[in-house]
């Protein structure tokens, strides 16, 4: 019995789904390959800038703090310094997200090609840090407008008189008046920063894995959770709400009690009475 060389057409039908398969398999393997895709992608990491003139504090806060001072008064000289200047010591602005990673952020669009390909992940990474970045002069992405991004920032006591300040590290509990949206923005484009690189040791690099970055979608992740983020964008920083913060038995804070006195005048100084007192209500 003489048997036929000849393919059917069912056969023809599953060899070409075949190829379809292994062609799609390739596709997928490379799709996210663009710029360098293994070893490390080394980012500089600069002291922190300084804050932009567009970045103050809150009318909030000034009246929260004139009320506290006014109520600490001594007759009949009645001698303080002026709202501002006694909050310069006593309040900070907080950073959700750790400066550093703000600035990571920054440095992914300042890369060359060769590391990171100018592909659409990229340019929606400008996109979204154009929108989030503070006020300033002049166009484009700037270093410290996108560290002190407002979306990112809380005011707050400063770390001296918290319990649970995280120092450089990324703000582990949600100021209690802050939107659980925006939080959770924030902590998703976290995530897929950490998800694709880390700060060294001595805080000078942010040290991207190529590999997971460029050829295994992390730049996509990211640029995709920071489009997220950039929809909940904010004009200035979250205000000083008193009752997201109490002591260490759980008692609302008041500013009053972090007045301080030197012969009976009020001097702006941090109140060492106070120190690691507060933190953020959970």
């Amino acid at each position: 019995m003489s048997i036929s060389c000849a393919s059917s057409p069912l056969a023809s039908l599953r060899r070409l789904l075949a190829a379809l398969l292994i062609s799609a398999s390739a596709l997928s393997a490379t799709a996210w390959a663009a710029g360098k895709t293994s070893g490390d992608i080394s980012l500089p990491i600069a002291a922190r800038p300084a804050a932009p003139a567009s970045i103050t504090w809150s009318g909030s806060l000034l009246t929260q703090a004139e009320a506290a001072l006014n109520a600490k008064k001594i007759p009949p000289n009645n001698v303080a310094p002026t709202v501002q200047t006694w909050i310069g010591p006593n309040f900070s602005l907080h950073h959700t997200l750790p400066q550093t990673s703000m600035q990571a952020l920054y440095q992914i669009t300042q890369t060359s090609t060769s590391d990171i390909s100018n592909d659409s992940d990229k340019q929606a990474i400008v996109s979204a840090l154009s929108t989030l970045q503070a006020a300033g002069a002049g166009t484009g992405l700037t270093l410290g407008r996108v560290v002190w991004a407002p979306v990112n920032l809380f005011e707050g006591l400063v770390g001296y008189y918290r319990s649970d300040d995280p120092h450089d590290a990324a703000e582990p509990n949600k100021p209690k008046s802050m939107d659980n949206a925006r939080w959770t923005a924030l902590q998703n484009v976290n995530a897929a920063l950490l998800a694709v690189g880390q700060l060294s040791s001595d805080g000078t690099r942010f040290v991207l894995n190529a590999k997971k970055l460029n050829a295994q979608g992390g730049l996509h992740t990211l640029s995709t959770r920071l489009t997220e983020l950039a929809a909940q964008t904010t004009a200035a920083p979250l205000p000083f709400t008193a009752s997201d913060w109490v002591d260490n038995a759980g008692k609302a804070v008041q500013l009053s009690d972090l007045v301080v006195y030197n012969n009976n005048a009020i001097v702006a100084a941090l109140n060492p009475a106070k120190k690691s007192a507060y933190q953020l209500k959970r």
